[in-house]
């Protein structure tokens, strides 16, 4: 092998571990899949929802929580009441 063929192989071996390492083409398949829900709230909502997010990212100082996160965490929490008051 030439010099220069090895030279030219060398990167393009170490790109193509690094798309597949880190890219989705070589990760297996996720379980789930979330799906967007795009939904209007009112203003008054809204800052409810933006107090809260300020709340969980002042309990938990380490982690780093999307407004997307507090709105899951509010409707895991709202179903699950709901779930136990209707059943």
């Amino acid at each position: 092998m030439t010099r220069r063929r090895l030279l030219w192989i060398t990167p393009a071996a170490i790109w193509l571990l690094f798309t597949f390492w880190y890219t989705e083409l070589g990760r297996p398949k996720k379980s789930s899949v979330m799906e967007a829900l795009p939904l209007r709230i009112s203003d008054e909502l809204l800052e409810q929802i933006d107090t809260y997010h300020a709340r969980l990212q002042q309990d938990l100082p380490g982690l780093s929580i999307s407004r997307a996160d507090a709105v899951r965490q509010l409707i895991a929490i709202g179903l699950r009441t709901e779930n136990d008051r209707l059943y």
